[in-house]
């Protein structure tokens, strides 16, 4: 240390600290003590918060007459009581506190540190601060108490300061940001880098510290780039959903401490991977006619799942319009199949994931309907004239633009956090093994259960028969609903029914097409009038949308008209019901 004086014997601040101190006398050391290691006086003032020149006279007053000039200058105050100083070890002795699960956390909380250092840049004291607040994080039941026991005592390796600083971390575990930042800007109101610095380590802490010890060790944090650094949690173990649901609250304080979004990525579990990689590669369900239809079920459930997990993947890759379509396929026979086998289960089993899939079946149908009508609007476009597509080529950047606005509000809901935890509760749902109850709750066998669900289908579809002709566009839409059911139900149970099966699928798919054009060209009409009465950019080319429009009314109208003479052909003849009644004989 620079000054003119004696040469002091080396060690003797290291070994003035282990001696009961004043607050003071405790900071006049780290100071010198930082001084010895290279420090400049200036960085020491600020990591202190005292001024430069108080630091400076420490240096030479030491320099010139040793501990002496600590021990004259610092006497307690009347109301301090001098303890004598402990280690964090022996703190977390005397409090009786979990130092195993506290070393977890710290582990933890560095690797976290490492993770996100180029967002924070923050260095090697402060990592340190980090692991110490996470070793003392549990010395009493609340981060309340435990800081309280923390600025009791006199920790050797940290000043005053530091150690004010510390039990603000440390109880920085609990309370809304708002709260903490308002604790901190007190504690360092003239520092806002410290302020900062210390908001960035509580939210790693609190991560950190809320995580189940089941999903701690795996957990990881990664940043991605796009459009802006955004910061996301990997979990995964046996406490998945717990952890989701501890963490849920930390998202918010996460933005807000550190500037940067915080989301959670919940792994599926190893045998939901397994499944959704077997059903990748063309695995069909193994359906066995003598066990009871609830784990009929669960298996046909599993399998709609799996598929749903793979369009999912294979959206968040591409972000096709094909996968679009086969995600919201996926969804539908999920609702279907939930629908149809809810009699397997208990009343209130289901129920909860119904919900999600409705949710999630709402947010892609509006990206399916802007899909279509593009599709259809942009193979029109392309066979007119060119003096003809001035107006629907800005019909065409209108809907592009709501459907770049749609598919981005689908995309976050499929990675949201809502939709993860439907995901791993209704995998771990139906990856429970058959359980004893099912057997005398739900008795009906799966073979004895295909012909009554299936003909269960096929009366909600033949109740429409006698009113087709001249049917309303809301008949046809409902009838729609339920040939989709049928052939749903008939799919599920393929594996147990006969040959004639394929007959039977592919003429319902028939009809089903010919109902999904005319529901396509309803809601084209509808939508593109709507646009043309509520958008001002459009009414300059009003006789060219409106064009498309009358085109598009015309398809719908025809199709109408047909549907009666079209459904008279593929199923509302005798042979189509001796093929079903085939096919579900030979179970």
């Amino acid at each position: 240390m620079p000054g003119a004086g004696t040469q002091h014997p080396r060690g003797e601040l290291a070994r003035l600290l282990r001696r009961p101190l004043s607050a003071a006398a405790r900071d006049h050391v780290h100071a010198l003590r930082q001084l010895e290691r290279g420090a400049t006086a200036a960085a020491v003032a600020a990591d202190l918060a005292v001024p430069v020149q108080r630091v400076r006279a420490w240096q030479r007053s030491y320099a010139q007459r040793g501990i002496a000039s600590i021990t004259a200058s610092n006497a307690p105050n009347k109301d301090e009581t001098l303890r004598a100083p402990m280690t964090l070890q022996a703190l977390q002795t005397a409090c009786n506190a979990d130092a195993a699960a506290a070393a977890e956390v710290a582990l933890k909380a560095a690797t976290f540190f490492q993770q996100t250092v180029r967002l924070h840049n923050l260095g090697k004291p402060a990592a340190l601060l980090l692991q110490q607040a996470a070793l003392l994080h549990n010395l009493q039941a609340s981060p309340s108490a435990s800081a309280t026991v923390l600025q009791a005592h006199a920790l050797i390796p940290l000043s005053t300061t530091l150690q004010r600083t510390l039990a603000a971390l440390v109880r920085a575990q609990r309370g809304s940001y708002e709260k903490v930042a308002r604790r901190l800007q007190a504690l360092n109101s003239a520092n806002e880098s410290q302020i900062t610095s210390t908001l960035w380590l509580a939210a790693l802490l609190r991560l950190a510290a809320r995580l189940p010890a089941a999903c701690r060790t795996a957990a990881a944090l990664s940043i991605s780039e796009q459009p802006t650094p955004t910061v996301s949690l990997a979990i995964s173990g046996p406490q998945v959903l717990a952890a989701a649901a501890a963490l849920k609250r930390e998202l918010k304080f996460f933005s807000a401490a550190t500037g940067h979004a915080l989301s959670l990525s919940l792994r599926l579990s190893p045998a939901l991977r397994a499944l959704a990689r077997a059903a990748r590669h063309g695995a069909e369900p193994q359906l066995q006619p003598d066990e009871p239809v609830s784990q009929t079920a669960r298996i046909i459930l599993r399998q709609q799942l799996a598929s749903l997990l793979n369009h999912s993947r294979n959206l968040t890759r591409r972000e096709d319009a094909e996968d679009v379509h086969q995600l919201r396929v996926s969804l539908r026979r999920l609702r279907a199949a939930s629908a149809l086998f809810a009699g397997a289960f208990e009343a209130h089993e289901l129920k909860p994931f119904a919900r999600a899939l409705r949710t999630a079946g709402r947010e892609f149908g509006r990206v399916r309907d802007l899909d279509v009508l593009l599709e259809k609007l942009s193979s029109h476009y392309a066979q007119l004239p060119a003096p003809q597509q001035s107006g629907l080529d800005t019909l065409r950047m209108y809907f592009q633009m709501q459907q770049a606005a749609a598919r981005s509000t689908a995309l976050q809901y499929l990675h949201s956090l809502d939709h993860q935890i439907f995901v791993v509760e209704f995998g771990a749902f139906l990856m429970q093994p058959p359980r004893a109850a099912d057997a005398t709750q739900h008795p009906v066998l799966a073979h004895d259960a295909a012909p009554q669900l299936i003909y269960a289908r096929l009366a909600e579809v033949r109740a429409f028969m006698p009113h087709l002709q001249d049917a309303p566009l809301a008949q046809l839409h409902k009838m729609r609903i339920e040939f989709k059911k049928l052939r749903y139900a008939v799919d599920f149970f393929r594996p147990l029914l006969g040959p004639e099966v394929k007959s039977v699928i592919s003429a319902l798919k028939q009809i089903q097409d010919v109902l999904g054009d005319l529901n396509d060209a309803d809601v084209a009409c509808a939508m593109v009038r709507r646009a043309l009465d509520d958008e001002p950019a459009l009414q300059s080319h009003y006789w060219d949308i409106n064009a498309y429009i009358t085109l598009r009314e015309t398809e719908r109208n025809t199709l109408q008209a047909g549907f009666p003479a079209i459904c008279a052909e593929h199923f509302a003849t005798p042979g189509f019901q001796q093929q079903l009644a085939s096919a579900v004989a030979a179970r």
